[in-house]
């Protein structure tokens, strides 16, 4: 779900989508957006029929990032551009089919700022990360701490992302090249699944500041009660008899290297493994699945780790299915960076 400002104001380029509709000559768009934005794809598809009198479609399918783009919708209703609202583009995946639109808030952050200083207070050097909707708003935020004596370090992209200090919730390498020379990280952005993922990533202090709620808070405890969870799940898998390998369908979530890699491993320890496509996941689904005893995720992170409690089954991350197999400690798990096979 896509957070904004009070409002709900997002900078949604329209000028942009309508040049681009009358470049390419489009005669039938489909939009798509994520929650908290379908209104706003609503309201850009009357624009465009207004503006050019062609057919529009907006997504009612659940979109959780520019890893599951509609291409096969796209394909279904033969439309000409898929308009797709709320993340960044990730490289290699999607087409020239495809106009990100990225939603970036409008909300301003200085409030946030004042609110957020005294938090760091003990911290000399910070790192800054956040999620798209607000990446145009850390050269304020590193004006602001710079003003306040702090070093500030901003990570540069790779893998997945494309802007110096941008996170995914299955991509925080930003992290990585500043780790070392940061004595906390300030993630700025709304919920808690990103800045979560971010404490999991490193063993430094992780603030989460919403622009939105102005609310702010360290993940420490939060970090501690998931890890907990996540070891819990590790032990109740350790009685199964069986797996199901989730091999996500979507074009920025199939990894079957990683799969395969996983199923070959199971099986060289006398499990039964079966291979689990899917598009959307839900309980109900894994659960008319009565021989399997417990799942490892492949796909998104965080049908894993976000969302545990739904599953009456227990579902493991790559690195988690490692612990149980022997092949990894929890020690190197809670230690090491998660790749793109987790947060």
């Amino acid at each position: 779900m896509i957070n904004g400002s009070k409002d709900g104001s997002f900078i949604l380029e329209e000028e942009r989508i309508l040049s681009e509709i009358r470049r390419r000559g489009c005669r039938r768009v489909l939009f798509q957006a994520p929650e908290g934005l379908r209104d706003q794809a609503l309201r850009l598809a009357r624009l465009v029929e207004e503006e050019f009198a062609i057919e529009t479609y907006v997504s009612a399918n659940p979109c959780f990032g520019a890893c599951n783009i509609a291409l096969s919708e796209r394909f279904r209703i033969r439309a000409d551009l898929i308009v797709h609202l709320g993340h960044a583009m990730i490289p290699g995946v999607g087409d020239e089919n495809v106009l990100y639109i990225e939603a970036r808030s409008s909300a301003s952050i200085a409030p946030l700022l004042e609110k957020v200083s005294p938090f760091l207070r003990n911290f000399e050097k910070i790192g800054l990360i956040t999620t798209v909707q607000h990446i145009h708003r850390l050269a304020e935020a590193t004006e602001f701490f710079s003003k306040e004596g702090k070093k500030v370090l901003i990570g540069c992209p790779k893998g997945r992302l494309v802007y110096p200090g941008q996170v995914l919730g299955c991509d925080y390498s930003t992290m990585d090249s500043i780790e070392a020379h940061v004595d906390a990280f300030l993630y700025i952005g709304g919920g808690t699944f990103h800045p979560l993922g971010a404490a999991l990533r490193t063993s430094k202090p992780v603030i989460a500041a919403d622009p939105t709620s102005l609310e702010v808070r360290c993940m420490d405890s939060l970090k501690r009660r998931l890890l907990m969870k996540r070891y819990a799940q590790i032990i109740e898998a350790k009685k199964a008899k069986s797996f199901g390998i989730l091999i996500g369908l979507e074009p920025g979530q199939m990894n079957m290297t990683v799969a395969e890699d996983l199923r070959r491993r199971l099986m060289a320890k006398g499990f039964r493994v079966f291979r689990i496509s899917v598009n959307i996941l839900s309980p109900n689904i894994l659960m008319d699945f009565r021989e399997i005893n417990a799942f490892v995720n492949t796909a998104c992170p965080r049908i894993a780790l976000e969302t545990p409690d739904y599953f009456k089954k227990p579902i493991l991350t790559p690195e988690e299915t490692l612990i149980l197999l022997g092949d990894k400690t929890w020690d190197e798990y809670v230690k090491e960076a998660h790749e793109e096979k987790g947060p």
